[in-house]
């Protein structure tokens, strides 16, 4: 008698590598960007801090709308949509020339958070799992630390692949929070 696999673990893994992502980029990376943007523009802490903090509002208030959406389009749609909005965001952050700029750029990346932290971990795990759910979600959650480790140490180190992320640039600070651009 041979035992069936059960596709719940490709979700588990999904997730992992979801959570990897979303809190390596969405989560942990933020002290990185917030610390870059500062070095590099001569930025104030709060400048560049407060549109962080309306990142974290706006996706709360995603995170809370996310379960309709999940049940509405499915898992595949709304991870690939919230996705693209944190690669969108983080991307976004390369290019900004004036503190305002923060804004647009941290509300994208709140989509993604919205779309792909916690909260819809569960979602997407609850219905594939009735008996061991705490372990799935455990090894889903697993990758959350894992980003933080891997992921948030990838963006202070140089790379091609976003060259314009203000992680990646090596031009030196103005003086006054003049603009490089």
């Amino acid at each position: 008698m041979s035992a069936r696999y059960f596709y719940g673990w490709n979700v588990v893994g999904a997730t992992f590598v979801m959570a990897l992502l979303s809190f390596g980029l969405g989560f942990y990376g933020l002290s990185v960007y917030v610390a870059s943007l500062q070095r590099l523009h001569g930025w104030s802490a709060s400048a560049v801090s407060a549109p962080v903090t309306l990142y974290y509002v706006a996706g709360a208030i995603l995170t809370a709308a996310m379960s309709d959406l999940y049940e509405r389009f499915g898992p595949r749609l709304v991870v690939t949509v919230g996705s693209a909005a944190m690669a969108a965001g983080v991307a976004g952050l390369g290019v900004v020339s004036q503190p305002w700029h923060l804004y647009p750029a941290f509300l994208v990346m709140s989509v993604g958070w919205g779309a792909m932290s916690g909260a819809a971990i569960n979602v997407i795990l609850a219905p594939w799992w009735q008996r061991r759910r705490g372990l799935a979600v455990s090894i889903a959650f697993n990758g959350a630390t894992l980003g933080g480790v891997l992921v948030t140490p990838e963006n202070c180190m140089p790379s091609k692949i976003f060259p314009n992320t203000p992680l990646l640039r090596t031009a030196r600070p103005r003086p006054n929070g003049a603009s490089q651009m």
